[in-house]
């Protein structure tokens, strides 16, 4: 699946730059650029798969 630009939602949050495409009604892809860092999240409701494709990531899984 190839997946333009122009298809995607824009968002801005503090460090964040989101592109995010909706697949359909559950599932979505976004592509992240973190300037400096995320913060915590917890997610219940969902889950998420992370690619790291420049720079490293840190997560904190169970406290662990």
């Amino acid at each position: 699946m190839i997946i333009k630009s122009k298809d995607t939602i824009l968002k801005e949050k503090i460090s964040m730059k989101i592109n995010e495409y909706k697949i359909n009604k559950t599932f979505n892809v976004a592509l992240i650029e973190i300037n400096g860092k995320h913060g915590k999240l917890k997610c219940i409701k969902e889950d998420r798969i992370y690619f790291i494709l420049e720079g490293t990531g840190d997560f904190i899984i169970d406290d662990k």
